[in-house]
């Protein structure tokens, strides 16, 4: 099933008894309507960013709306589990955790395959369900194209009803967090090597992992600087304080994977576990994405003709991903106050400057500011409605 340009990001959590908390959305957009959030599962709240990505305040607002909440009502002192990553690490979301008894400690890098609770027992049956309630909607619904965002919540709610507390339980068990039980873990890694040929062999095993991982792992040479998430230098498993975080300046968006672990003297649990989760928010059947060939963003990019664009009028508009940025062509349909109204063109397959309309329309509402160039109306070649489109320093 293919999907959209546009995302829609989740937050969901859970603890070591089976007990999900309600999700927050983020939603791509400058602005937030009452429509986008009517009928959605109880206690969900919802934002927005430029990206649709969840930043420091979105984590905030929902560490202060959702997860605190929670965690207070439960006794004893609580540890939020989650990756050593900026958005995570305000000094006023530490310092609340302080204030609340709830202590942050970092996961090992690299390793939520093994040691997130969600990712291990819950993301993968999440995603089957919602490609089932989406293949639903798709036969139900008589829209083209993407999902409207007012249509989203109640989807999502169906989403929070197949969530299965079982899963969660053995999530929490399969990465050894509780109960706390390190050879779950150590049991899944691949076994120590039983080779008995000598220090040459070491040697010659050692150059080779080191040739290859210079190789695809290695500093990139092509000049291009990509983005990364801003990191916090603390000790996997080791709490997190107000103090570590003086000189930290930027607090960038990111993906957070959370879990809280409570007992008191009398032994009563709540564990917690959340996770950020991409989920695409529309459905296409056209399988054909060769235009969406990606170019790593860059500086010396073409200024927004914004203030100019008109109705009927070929537009070029942007689509930036954490590491990269997707161009489309397509032409204006409407513009108004909530944006700019586009029809967007497919590439034909096997051709470089042919494109043509999708057999299923793909028409969505742009900022302005996505609108990086304008096109000249290119004339349709014959009755297929195919079109030539030559601009090829956005590798359409």
């Amino acid at each position: 099933m293919q999907h959209s340009k546009s995302s829609v990001s989740l937050m969901f959590c859970g603890n070591a008894l089976g007990e999900y908390l309600p999700p927050m959305v983020v939603y791509r957009a400058q602005n937030i309507y009452t429509e986008w959030t009517r009928g959605g599962p109880t206690g969900c709240i919802y934002e927005c960013t430029k990206s649709g990505w969840f930043d420091s305040r979105c984590f905030e607002r929902w560490f202060r709306e959702i997860f605190l909440p929670h965690a207070n009502a439960k006794d004893g002192k609580k540890v939020l589990l989650g990756d050593n990553l900026a958005s995570h690490f305000t000094p006023e979301v530490i310092q609340a955790a302080v204030d609340n008894n709830i202590e942050f400690v970092c996961l090992i890098p690299n390793s939520t395959h093994i040691l997130q609770p969600l990712d291990v027992a819950v993301f993968r049956s999440v995603k089957v369900e919602w490609r089932r309630i989406m293949e639903a909607w798709r036969k139900e619904a008589r829209i083209k194209g993407s999902i409207p965002k007012s249509q989203f919540p109640g989807l999502l709610r169906k989403l929070e009803s197949r969530l299965k507390s079982e899963n969660l339980i053995a999530g929490f068990r399969a990465t050894g967090i509780w109960p706390l039980d390190r050879d779950e873990v150590l049991k899944r890694l691949p076994g120590t090597n039983q080779d008995i040929g000598g220090t040459a062999v070491h040697e010659v095993f050692n150059d080779a992992v080191i040739d290859i991982l210079q190789k695809h792992c290695g500093p990139s040479t092509s000049g291009v600087s990509r983005a990364r998430g801003k990191k916090i230098q603390v000790t996997p498993g080791r709490r997190i304080t107000p103090a570590q975080l003086k000189g930290s300046s930027s607090h960038d968006a990111t993906t957070t994977g959370t879990g809280a672990d409570g007992s008191d003297g009398a032994g009563t649990v709540a564990v917690t576990d959340a996770r950020n989760e991409e989920v695409q928010s529309s459905s296409s059947e056209d399988e054909d994405v060769s235009n969406e060939n990606s170019v790593e963003s860059s500086s010396d990019e073409p200024q927004s003709p914004k203030n100019s664009v008109q109705c009927g009028q070929w537009v070029v508009v942007k689509y930036p991903e954490k590491r990269r940025v997707f161009y489309f062509a397509g032409q204006v349909l409407e513009v108004n106050e909530d944006g700019v109204k586009v029809s967007f063109v497919r590439q034909q397959p096997g051709s470089v400057n042919l494109f043509r309309y999708p057999e299923t329309e793909d028409v969505e509402v742009v900022e302005r500011d996505d609108i990086v160039d304008t096109l000249e109306e290119p004339l349709p070649m014959n009755s297929r409605q195919l079109f030539t489109i030559d601009y090829s320093k956005y590798k359409l």
